[in-house]
C-alpha cells in the first residue's frame, strides 16, 4: 500500500499557491488572537509553520516522514507523531492549527484527534482548522476530488465519508463545538474556521 505523503517533494509545488491565501487567513487569525505559543497539527511540509515561525512559538508534528524532511529543509520545528496521541502536555499551547487532515480521517480517529487537542489547549485557546467545506459550484467540487483521488485509497474513502456527514461544519456540529470566526476559498470548496 503506498504510504501518505509520498508526494511530499512536490506537493509545495503543486499546492503552494493553492494554499497560500489560506495560510495567510491562518496566520492573520492567530496575530489577531494573540496566539504565542502555537502547534500545527498535521504540519505536512511545513509551510503554515515557515510563515509563523519568526512571529510565535511553534511546532509541528506529522507522521510522514516525508512530509517532515521537506518541513525540516524550511528550518522549522517539527516532531514524528500521531496527533490524536501527542507528546505535549495539558493545556500547553494557545492555539492550535489543523490544515487538511481531519478529512484523511475515519469519524472515530477524527474524534480522538479533536479529543486530543482540547486536552493540550489552554482553556482560552483557539482551535484553526482548515478544511473541505461543499462547494458551491460543481466545478470546485470536481477538482477536490480530483485531488483527493490521488491519495491513498482509505484517505479516498474517509474523504468521502466526511464529505457525506456535511464536510467541515459536520465535524463541527458531531464535536458541539460553535465557529466564531470562518473565511471561505475556491467557491467555499475550501474553508478556513476558528473556534474557542
Amino acid at each position: 500500500m503506498p504510504e501518505e505523503g509520498r508526494f511530499a517533494p512536490l506537493y509545495d509545488i503543486l499546492f503552494g499557491r493553492l494554499l497560500a491565501g489560506v495560510q495567510q487567513k491562518i496566520a492573520q487569525i492567530v496575530m489577531k488572537n494573540g496566539c504565542n505559543r502555537i502547534a500545527d497539527m498535521g504540519c505536512g511540509t511545513g509551510m503554515q509553520l515557515a510563515l509563523l515561525k519568526d512571529k510565535v512559538d511553534a511546532i509541528g508534528i506529522d507522521k510522514s516522514p516525508f512530509m517532515l524532511k521537506a518541513a525540516k529543509k524550511k528550518g522549522v520545528e517539527c516532531i514524528m507523531g500521531d496527533i490524536s496521541s501527542t507528546p505535549f502536555p495539558s493545556s500547553y499551547f494557545d492555539c492550535l492549527i489543523y490544515s487538511f487532515v481531519l478529512h484523511p480521517n475515519n469519524r472515530a480517529k477524527i474524534k480522538e484527534i479533536l479529543e486530543e487537542g482540547k486536552r493540550i489547549l489552554k482553556e482560552n485557546g483557539c482551535f484553526i482548522i482548515a478544511d473541505y467545506g461543499i462547494a458551491k459550484k460543481k466545478r470546485a467540487a470536481i477538482v477536490i476530488r480530483l485531488i483527493e483521488r490521488m491519495a491513498t485509497k482509505e484517505h479516498y474513502r474517509n474523504y468521502t465519508d466526511y464529505m457525506k456527514r456535511g464536510a467541515i461544519d459536520g465535524i463541527i456540529e458531531e464535536a458541539r463545538m460553535s465557529i466564531d470566526e470562518r473565511q471561505s476559498f475556491y467557491n467555499n470548496g475550501v474553508e478556513v474556521i476558528c473556534l474557542h
